[in-house]
Order: structure tokens, then sequence, then C-alpha cells
């Protein structure tokens, strides 16, 4: 049932054709003979000790209960049956209201595809499904996003149910027999959906007349199936990968939506070890990923296969002939038509981040082998406060829970953007985003509430007597306006805040607390610090808050309704939504904050209206 439910796609070896990348040409005579874009580096199997250390890999993954049950598959499986039944009978009811005849309308189909962890046999407990609905061709996304969602309340398991037609992939997100689900929409210009439909094959007559949304629902299921086709032995690439996974979560490097890597990425990133190393045990694969990875030649793209496009006109990654796709930092390419970028969203702070922990990784991985350490160190999970001095602290609450479930997703989904701002202070070395997100601390805080903090590293400046003024009043009052033109809304609250370390206490949950009183490590790290100062080339000044206004295509706007006034609730809050009488009056002086020759901060002047970024002038 599991295998039907997923269509595992058949794992064959093929033979590339002539492979053209960037102007380099491999011939028909050294084309590699399994998935790949080069020839793999060992067809070395696996030894004694590979296999021994399989089996403690796939002992420790059982004891920490972290993936899927038995029972939890079965569950989700005969979940997302039932599911595909519902919409199949939504469909014959929409063939019928469209006048095509009974007998017809009885076949028309319609089937659900998962995707994502669930497809690749690696989701966690309790993790949601993704999945996607494949209609007809009579069937219209907004009557999908419209009807189908007043068919499924009807049903008592059904809960939580809330419809995001807008989003960039539109989806129906619910939980539905205790499985949190994602479900998004794709018609298929075909008449009817046959049972067997294989969404791999035939690129062009399957995306033929789709529009880009289809496109992206349907590519996600499609980009799991290539994923899993590439790799030569998928059973020691699951197993690799819950490790993998388990890794990035703990070391708090797995949000695609923060500018880390999601789950596509990290399997893409193995699957091509796997490529390199098609024989090798799953230990090998994991130590293989490192040391690859530390080694390899960024901002060049991880590529699993080359593509013949079809006749369509789909926009691709190509960095080539867009100009965008040329900055990118750490391209890692999805394996099937469009191409695109699963990494797009990553910064200058988030790679460092990131190439800090691989680094992290192939050491203890080194020592692993040695018998030096063991693979629990790999999976110890970091304790974020440690590597920072300055915390800025965003808090979002609701009035009601139905509320705060969008406006968590929005704020958080706009994180990365307050980051990158950040880094273009010159001043500033890391912008570093805690992938977590905390709840109510205290009875003081709203019902509805969540919070994120991200972490400021200062760059070390070189003149021992002199101080940089830090200017981030621009920066948090655009984020927060941006924010408040997407909700206008007076139900919802948005408020930013500093802290040093020993102030953060209240913000986070007593649950936290012990890792705030661990003694700070080495005053914020030496050696993330120093890492970071390299992480991007100095920049120059950053304009004044006026000039940025002005000449900045994210300006922010001066409509009142875009502003919601919400205070700080403690005094030494120091940013709140800009209040909507004064938001088309701000000011341009703001507060500065003082950059001494160590990196630490001092108190700058303040602007009287504008919310400004204030930090504690006594703090060393």
């Amino acid at each position: 049932l599991l295998l039907l439910l997923a269509n595992q796609p058949v794992f064959t070896q093929f033979s590339p054709k002539q492979h053209l990348s960037y102007g380099r040409h491999i011939s028909a005579a050294a084309e590699p003979a399994l998935p790949g874009v080069t020839s793999p580096l060992s067809l070395a199997g696996p030894t004694e000790d590979d296999l021994k250390e399989t089996r403690y890999l796939e002992d420790m993954l059982i004891r920490m209960e972290v993936f899927e049950s038995g029972e939890g598959m079965m569950l989700r499986s005969s979940t997302l049956l039932f599911l595909q039944t519902l919409a199949c009978e939504w469909i014959r009811e929409i063939a019928l209201i469209k006048s095509i005849p009974s007998h017809v309308a009885e076949t028309v189909g319609g089937k659900i595809f998962a995707f994502g962890s669930y497809r690749l046999g690696v989701n966690s407990r309790g993790a949601d499904v993704d999945a996607v609905l494949v209609s007809p061709r009579f069937v219209e996304r907004h009557e999908f996003f419209e009807q189908f969602p007043a068919r499924l309340k009807e049903h008592p398991d059904c809960s939580e149910l809330h419809a995001v037609s807008d989003a960039f992939v539109p989806v129906i997100k619910m939980t539905f027999r205790s499985v949190d689900i994602d479900l998004l929409f794709a018609k298929l210009d075909l008449p009817t959906i046959p049972d067997d439909i294989d969404l791999r094959a035939n690129t062009e007559t399957l995306l033929r007349n789709m529009d880009e949304q289809c496109v992206r629902s349907i590519n996600g299921c499609r980009v799991t199936d290539e994923i899993l086709h590439q790799v030569p032995n998928p059973e020691n690439f699951r197993v690799a990968l819950k490790v993998i996974r388990i890794w990035a979560k703990k070391r708090g490097i797995y949000s695609n939506a923060m500018g880390f890597l999601g789950g596509v990425s990290w399997a893409i990133l193995l699957a091509r070890i796997a490529q390199l190393y098609p024989n090798a045990a799953p230990n090998v694969l994991i130590m293989r990923f490192f040391y690859v990875l530390t080694r390899w030649d960024w901002p060049k793209p991880v590529e699993l296969c080359e593509l013949t496009p079809p006749n369509l006109h789909f926009p691709e990654w190509d960095p080539r002939t867009n100009l965008k796709d040329k900055y990118h930092l750490m391209p890692i390419i999805t394996p099937v038509y469009p191409r695109q970028n699963s990494t797009y969203n990553v910064s200058h702070s988030t790679k460092q981040v990131i190439l800090d922990e691989l680094e992290r990784g192939r050491q203890i991985t080194s020592d692993i082998l040695f018998k030096r350490k063991t693979w629990e160190d790999l999976l110890q999970s970091k304790n974020f406060f440690e590597s920072y001095k300055h915390f800025v602290i965003v808090i979002a609450s609701s009035d009601t829970a139905e509320l705060h479930l969008d406006f968590h997703g929005l704020v958080e989904s706009q994180l990365r953007k307050l980051v990158l701002s950040f880094e273009q202070n010159g001043a500033i070395a890391r912008a570093h985003v805690n992938t977590k997100s905390y709840g109510r601390s205290s009875d003081s805080d709203p019902q509805h509430v969540s919070k994120w903090i991200i972490g400021i590293m200062f760059r070390k400046i070189a003149d021992a007597g002199k101080k940089l003024n830090v200017d981030l009043t621009y920066d948090i009052s655009n984020f927060i306006k941006q924010i408040n033109s997407m909700t206008a809304s007076s139900q919802l609250h948005l408020n930013v805040e500093y802290s040093r370390p020993k102030g953060l206490m209240q913000f986070l949950p007593k649950s936290e607390h012990p890792l705030l009183i661990r003694k700070h490590a080495s005053k914020a790290g030496g050696a993330d610090k120093q890492s970071a100062q390299q992480s991007k080339p100095p920049q120059p000044s950053r304009q004044s808050s006026a000039q940025a206004a002005a000449s900045g295509d994210d300006s922010p706007s001066s409509s009142s309704a875009q502003a919601q006034s919400k205070r700080p609730h403690s005094p030494t809050a120091v940013v709140s939504a800009v209040d909507a009488a004064n938001s088309a009056s701000v000011e341009s002086a703001a507060t500065t904050d003082s950059v001494g020759p160590d990196g630490d901060t001092d108190v700058g002047a303040q602007a009287a209206k504008r919310p400004a970024l204030s930090l504690d002038a006594e703090a060393s």
C-alpha cells in the first residue's frame, strides 16, 4: 500500500548523453555508467567495519525515536488514500456540474501524490505530509481553493484547515485524522487522470499548457522521484539522509524559509555524494558528505544530472542568461525541468553558518573514524546563545489562535529579509536568525505569541581607539512597515527588541534558561567570531535612512493603514511598530550604536519619534 501510494519509481542505472556544463564538454567515451554528471570517485564497497558502523547508526536512529513508526506510516498512508477518495468524488461532481456525461464523469479520476520527506521515506515522527492533488483539465484552481475546503470541513476528522490561495505555491493546510497535511493542486492538460500516471515520464506532454503555479506545485513530487532515481542505492541513501536531517536540525541549519537549507536541498547534496561513492555504506556516505562539501568550490552548482530542455518556455535557473542567478551563493539545482535553485534564500551570514557546521561535521566524523568521538557527538544540539553577545528579538502576537497561525507564518517567511538588510551594514559581520521560534515566557505575554531571536556579531575595528556608529533604525522600521503593509489589521501586533545575553531570560520560556546559564563561550566563541569576520568582504557605510527611503525600491509606504501602533511591553524595549499618526512623518534622525575595537557596542543618540535600536550602555 505504501509503495502504491508513493508510486515509487524503478531504480535503474542509465548512461547520460554528452555532458555540457558551462563550456566544459565530456566526450561520449568518458560518460559515467552510473547516475551523475561526472564519474564516481570510488567504487569501493563496504568493509566489515562499515557494516558494523551502519548497524550502529540504524540502532541509534531507533533509540532516538525521531522517525515515524510503522503504525504512523500506515496512518499517513490510509489518510492520504481517504483524501484521494474524497477528492475524486468532488472532481466527479464538478464534472457533472459542467455537463460532462455521467458515464464519463465516473472515470475522470484524480490522484494524490505525496512528496518530500514522506515520499523519500525519512519523515520525522509527527511531521506534516506534503502532497499534491492532480486533476483533469476541467477543474480550475479557484474551484479547488474555494469549494474543496468546504467539503473537507464537513468531515469530522478535519480540523485547523485554512487555504492560502495567494501564496507563491498555493496550499491548503489542515489536520486530518491527527495528520498534518499540506495539500497543493495541479491540473494536467488531460481529460482524465489514469491510475498509473507517471509524473516523471514525458515532461513536455505533462507540463504543456500548465501555468507556473501548477508547475511549481507538481514539481515537488517530480523532484523527489528524480532524486530517488538518481541514487544508486536508495536504502543506504535513506539511512544516511536520516542522520544528515537530524544533524542539520540539531545544529539549527534546517530551514529554507530562514535562509538555510530545506529538506530537498539536503537530499540533493547527499544524493550527489551517493553518486560519487555509489557502493559506499551509510557511514561512509556521511563522512564523504562532510569531506566533499567542506572543499566544494562555491558558488559552483551542485547538480545531479544533465537535462535536455523540452520545447517549453518556463523560466529556469541559468546564471549565463539570468543576472540574479549569477549572484546565488550556494546553488543546489533541482534535477527536473524547469531547473530551479533550491537555495536561493541563502545569504552571506547563513552561508558562513552552514560552512562552519560542515567543517565541524568533517572534524567530528574524522575523529569517529579513529574512534576518538562517536556519532552522538556529531548530533549534539547547538547552543545558539553561546555564539553571540547581541540579540534582536522579533515578537509577533495576535488576538486569536486562528489569526496567529497565519501571522506566525508570514513573519517567519520575512525574517530573512531583515537579516539581508542587516548584512548591508558594513559594521555587521554576521546576522544569524535562530531557526527555533518561542512562545510565551511569562503570564504577562500575550496568549498567542511567537518570538524569533537574531544573533548579531559586529566586526572588529583595527584602530583600537576608534568607535564606529551603527544605525539599525531604518532596517527595523522598514521591516515592520513591510509586515504591516501585508496585514493592516489591528488584531496583529509586531514588536522588535534588543537584548544582551543576560536579558534574554525575559523573552524565553523556562525550559530554555539552562542554555543561558551556561558560561558564555569565550565571550561569543572566538572561532565562530573569526570565521564570521571573513564571511563577506567589508562593505561601504550604509546610506542614511532618508537616502535609503528616497532611493530604495523597498522603501516603506507612508500610508497610515499600513502601520499599526504596538508598544513595547518592557522599559528596555527598543523597537515597536510605527504609530499610524507618525508613519508619514518619520524623521531621518536615528539611534546609533557605537562599536568598539572588540566588536562591543555602546548607546548613541536616540530620535524622539522614530523606532530605534538602543543598546545597553553599560554592557561590556
